[in-house]
């Protein structure tokens, strides 16, 4: 049998080396070039040069030339994209030297946003349903992968969607994360959500700009709950390629069905499914996991009780506000009242902190102490159930970039009103004239018979013990 594999076919490359090297070339000067072009533009580029510098060689095929940039893509990932596509392209680093992952629930947690790839309805007005695309703020475990808290606003991130995710943990679990990833947002770097941390003894940690590899534990749910949940419900926009060519007509917005409350019940049934679902690298589910960790490490986390200070401490700082004598303190759209504001007559303003959650409820400094001040539907919405009380609140917080475009949309449909009202018949008496006889005054059914037996029938005698 013949062995000698080495001696077999020719061995020589198919191209000279002045071809590969002219491609090498083309490639590095004009892929990180400010212009930024395709594979298949800088593939033309190449063929247009390579024919004026060597026109007796053939240049490169479209493999071939793919397989070169393919090869050097990395090395200028730095100068095409900066230093988030370079730490995309770089290598693992070593197991050794890498930092110590999370042993333990509530030890490390991941934050984050995301605007939420579907449209939902928020408001029924003018015979029409105007629909929005929420924001989803996530604070997530990196042991156990579970989901420590959510919520939903209208409104883009802020040092509110903060103090909501601080709030929501507490609530559901007695305590919270002893360390929290966050990006470089304006709302995870301001002052507030550096001092509400400080006040409940948590460390703030800032993940590197532009290194896309940390903070994957928040983001990761992200993509799982718009491949595996959202793609099944009516109203989303996954298919970007798909809904720039459909129609208006069945346009994502269109199919706007599900409102807040809807919304908020599909979170809350993803992560009850994400709790007992474990992926093929994991040792158990993450509700297992937690269970685990808490009987194994019960003070792992910061605990602390959610009392009224807790609540003060949350509630997003709004000002000073003038007392009115009569309908107290005017914020929004909104009248709130305490009795002991009454001692504050003459004194012109006063401090007061916007609830994040509650849109009836405020906090005023009346002396050296936070007053809860109510506006009128305040006693009916806590009759309602936590979801319904989260959905109206995000309502009525986060819906005034809607209400301004359902009021512009009201005001126009009364012009057209007028004008139609306008363009009708003209009368030939005046106002102060009254018409002729045109309509019929109508009783209500059976009005007639009802006097008539009234007048035919036989009274009888009421007795009364005393007049």
């Amino acid at each position: 049998m013949f062995t000698e594999h080495h001696l077999s076919g020719n061995r020589d490359a198919k191209r000279p080396e002045i071809v590969l090297a002219f491609a090498e070339h083309v490639i590095r000067e004009h892929w990180p070039a400010a212009t930024r072009p395709t594979p298949s533009a800088l593939n033309r580029i190449y063929r247009t040069d390579a024919k004026a510098f060597h026109p007796d060689y053939i240049p490169l095929s479209k493999p071939s030339f793919r397989k070169i940039l393919h090869e050097v893509k990395a090395e200028l990932a730095r100068a095409r994209g900066g230093n988030r596509a370079a730490n995309a392209a770089d290598e693992p680093t070593d197991v050794a030297v890498r930092a110590l992952q999370a042993s333990r629930p509530f030890e490390l947690a991941s934050c984050d946003h995301y605007l939420i790839d579907l449209y939902s309805a928020v408001l029924d007005a003018n015979g029409v349903t105007y629909a929005m695309l929420p924001w989803l703020t996530v604070l997530r475990d990196c042991y156990t992968k579970s989901v420590l808290a959510f919520w939903i606003t209208l409104k883009s991130p802020s040092r509110r969607n903060c103090a909501l995710m601080m709030r929501q943990c507490l609530r559901r679990h007695g305590r919270l994360p002893e360390t929290i990833i966050v990006d470089g947002g304006a709302d995870f770097s301001s002052v507030y959500f550096s001092g509400l941390l400080a006040h409940c003894k948590v460390n703030l940690m800032r993940r590197p700009s532009g290194h896309p590899r940390y903070g994957s534990e928040a983001e990761r749910f992200f993509g799982q709950f718009k491949d595996l949940w959202l793609s099944l419900r009516p109203g989303n926009k996954i298919s970007i390629k798909e809904v720039r060519s459909v129609s208006g007509s069945h346009r994502p917005e269109k199919h706007a069905c599900l409102s807040l409350l809807d919304l908020w019940e599909d979170l809350l049934a993803f992560s009850e499914w994400f709790d007992s679902y474990a992926t093929d690298s994991s040792l158990a589910s993450p509700r297992v996991l937690m269970q685990r960790g808490l009987a194994q490490y019960g003070c792992s986390g910061r605990k602390c009780e959610y009392d009224d200070t807790f609540v003060i401490a949350s509630a997003v700082d709004a000002g000073t506000y003038k007392v009115d004598p009569q309908r107290g303190l005017h914020i929004g759209a909104f009248h709130y009242w305490d009795p002991r504001l009454s001692g504050l007559r003459g004194r012109g303003t006063v401090e007061v902190r916007i609830d994040p959650e509650d849109p009836y409820r405020v906090y005023a400094l009346v002396g050296e102490t936070w007053v809860t001040c109510l506006a009128s539907r305040a006693p009916i919405y806590l009759t309602q159930t936590s979801l319904a009380q989260a959905a109206e609140g995000v309502v009525i917080l986060d819906g005034g970039k809607m209400r301004e475009v359902v009021k512009e949309d009201a005001d126009r449909n009364l012009v057209h009103a007028v004008r139609a009202r306008q363009q009708g018949p003209t009368f030939p008496w005046s106002a102060t004239t009254a018409p002729p006889s045109m309509t019929k005054a109508v009783e209500p059914p059976g009005a007639e018979d009802f006097f008539a037996e009234a007048a035919s029938s036989e009274l009888h005698k009421l007795e009364t013990p005393q007049w």
